[in-house]
């Protein structure tokens, strides 16, 4: 599903434009390994992680291509950059400062992260001055690319004013002869990509400096097959993340009866009671006590009092026909009545983001390439 998702990203972008996938933080909870596998021979550009041990276990696992570092790099971790081949985001003129000089003619790349309104992690758009001086005694630092991550991405005016404050940088860059022949410039993340705000508005460039320049887009929630708040479903993404869970125990209570800590709901009828062995500690939120659901042979199953560490306890109904080790489905992709990443986000007060790279730690996973092929398990996520 996530090579479909992709699929449709670079359809709607059209010809021309990169795309960098984010497989960071355990691809959004969809396992990073196998994501960047799938997707090795799709994406030229390579992926985007955060940190050098994310990058280094891509290495270990066979991914040969780039492996951008969205954070870039701590003291004491550059043999880690270098010797797995990573490229370092650089935000912050200590970085610069403490890479080694390379001999010879050896060159490391680096793209250059700017802050235009995140508050987070960049150079300012003034402090180019300084990043120049640091960047002119540097021959052996190569700029492959600039960036910047939109903090309102699905504002097509803010997004506008980004890359206004973008421009100033990259001309001053360009003027002291530190940009390539060809180099990178991406800030696009999903809900910039939903908005048109991934589209170029460089102010002041000239037309051979654009020419120059590839313009890359990193796609994160809408990868994995969600287009995030405040957008509308443009491309036709598909969730690729299912949770399940089997039934521990199916059992009839009488009515009156009190369920899980606190008593906070009793049954107002006989109802058949199943328990799913899945709990908070799996990454499903407490805040959904009462008030989410399971689905599974074609039924919403209601949650009953609050969810526990390992367990949440499901209204099967008067007769049910569940049995014990029976699956049931806790988060689906939208195809069903079962619950969604947004769901569960809307109920726990959060964003999607939080509740995939939450969800299934422990886990098996099991991976299908498509509906029709053999599927594979990773009993370790």
């Amino acid at each position: 599903m996530v090579k479909s998702n992709l699929k449709k990203i670079r359809h709607y972008l059209g010809a021309g434009v990169g795309v960098l996938p984010v497989v960071k933080s355990d691809a959004y909870g969809h396992g990073m390994i196998r994501v960047s596998q799938a997707l090795s021979r799709e994406v030229p550009e390579g992926v985007a992680v955060m940190s050098p041990g994310e990058g280094m276990t891509l290495r270990q696992a066979g991914i040969k291509g780039r492996i951008i570092l969205m954070s870039g790099f701590l003291p004491g971790e550059w043999e880690s950059v270098i010797s797995s081949r990573l490229t370092p985001v650089l935000h912050h003129p200590d970085q610069v400062a403490s890479i080694p000089k390379q001999e010879g003619s050896r060159r490391v790349p680096v793209h250059l992260k700017f802050d235009t309104g995140m508050g987070r992690l960049g150079f300012l758009p003034e402090q180019v001055h300084e990043l120049v001086n640091l960047l002119k005694d540097r021959p052996d630092i190569m700029v492959e690319g600039i960036m910047t991550h939109f903090a309102s991405g699905e504002d097509l005016d803010a997004t506008v004013e980004a890359w206004r404050k973008l421009s100033y940088p990259i001309l001053e860059l360009e003027r002291e002869k530190l940009l390539p022949e060809r180099f990178v410039i991406h800030a696009g993340n999903s809900s910039a990509i939903l908005s048109g705000g991934w589209k170029n508005h460089l102010a002041g460039m000239p037309p051979d400096l654009i020419e120059r320049a590839s313009i890359w887009v990193r796609p994160g929630l809408l990868l994995y097959g969600f287009e995030g708040e405040n957008v509308s479903n443009q491309l036709g993404v598909t969730g690729c993340m299912e949770v399940e869970s089997r039934l521990l125990s199916v059992r009839s209570l009488p009515s009156g009866t009190g369920i899980s800590y606190g008593s906070t709901i009793h049954l107002k009828e006989s109802t058949t009671v199943g328990v799913a062995g899945m709990g908070y500690s799996d990454g499903l939120p407490r805040l959904l006590s009462n008030r989410g659901w399971a689905y599974s042979q074609g039924r919403v199953l209601p949650f009953l009092g609050r969810v526990c560490m390992d367990m949440v306890m499901l209204d099967l109904g008067k007769t049910g026909t569940h049995r014990i080790g029976d699956w049931v489905t806790v988060l689906g992709n939208g195809k069903t009545g079962a619950m969604t990443a947004g769901d569960v986000a809307g109920i726990s007060g959060t964003i999607p983001y939080e509740i995939l790279c939450l969800l299934g730690r422990r886990s098996p996973r099991l991976y299908r390439e498509n509906s029709t092929t053999e599927t594979s398990i990773d009993e370790d996520p």
